[in-house]
Order: C-alpha cells, then structure tokens, then sequence
C-alpha cells in the first residue's frame, strides 16, 4: 500500500494520491454502510432519493440544481421529487420574489427523517473514532474539514 511519503510531487505523484483517497473513502464507505443504510430503508428510499433528501437537508434547492447535483435530467429530478412530495417528505415552496420559481425544500417530516439517518451514521463514526488517538482523531478532523472545503469550491466552480 502506498504511503504519502513515498508518492512524489509530480502530476503523477498527485494522480497516485487521488487513486489511494478514492480507495480510502470506497473502503470508509463500505465500512460504514450496513448501519447507515439500516434505518433509510424502511422508507423505501432509492438512493437518488436519499441523495437529493440529504442534498436538501442543506436548505432549499431549485429543480435545477437538484438535477445537476444528481447528473439526471430535470424530467427525472421532477419526477423523483414527485415521489418525494407523495411521501410527504419533501415539499415545493414558490419563491416570495419570482412566482416563476419553485424551490424544493424538506417538510419537518423529512428534516426528522434525514436527522434520525445523520445520527445513525454519528453513531458508526463515534464506533470508528473510539479506536484513534486524540491526535490521530484531530488530523482526520482537519482532513475533512479540508476536504469540505475543496467540495464547496469544486462545487462553486462547476455549479449550474
């Protein structure tokens, strides 16, 4: 297995890293989801649903945004949503400024929902986390946070 220490600081170096962090969080992911997916599917969840559920469990997104953040078409985001709405975990808001302009946003039914599933993924972390030093635990904490941050700015530069 490939350590930072011995991947180089060329373009290939970096190319290497990328590789072994999309392995580590593939690894972190399957670790994780027996628990994480426990609770979601006494909802009957697809996974695009659950997507766009934690997608909105950030705030109000339009129609569009929903579609590229799930690389679908709007016609498909439209019509999961649908569902969504059907279950009565999402709802469609009018814009107070353009009544032109839908928003989709989660109904407190949803927002209780997607905060049980976050717990139950708390929980499997906190098992993980048990199991690191303090240090160990403070630099996987900056990881992420550093990670989060290149999302945000992937996402600001690539956004609809």
């Amino acid at each position: 297995m490939n350590t930072f220490d011995d991947v180089g600081g060329t373009d290939a170096g970096k190319e290497a890293l990328v590789e072994q962090m999309g392995d580590l969080v593939q690894r972190m992911y399957a670790q994780c989801r027996p628990e994480s997916t426990e609770g979601w599917t006494e909802l009957e969840l697809t996974m695009p649903q659950l997507h766009t559920m934690a997608l909105l469990s950030q705030g109000p997104q339009r129609m569009g945004v929903i579609a590229w953040r799930l690389n679908s078409s709007q016609s498909a985001a439209t019509s999961m949503i649908d569902r969504l709405v059907d279950k009565e975990l999402v709802e469609r808001v009018p814009d107070k400024d353009d009544r032109r302009v839908v928003a989709c946003q989660l109904t407190e039914t949803g927002r209780e929902e997607m905060e049980r599933l976050w717990r139950i993924n708390r929980m499997k972390f906190a098992l993980i986390a048990d199991y690191l030093t303090i240090e160990e635990l403070r630099r996987v904490v900056e990881a992420m946070e550093l990670l989060c941050l290149a999302g945000q700015r992937a996402q600001e530069s690539t956004g609809p």
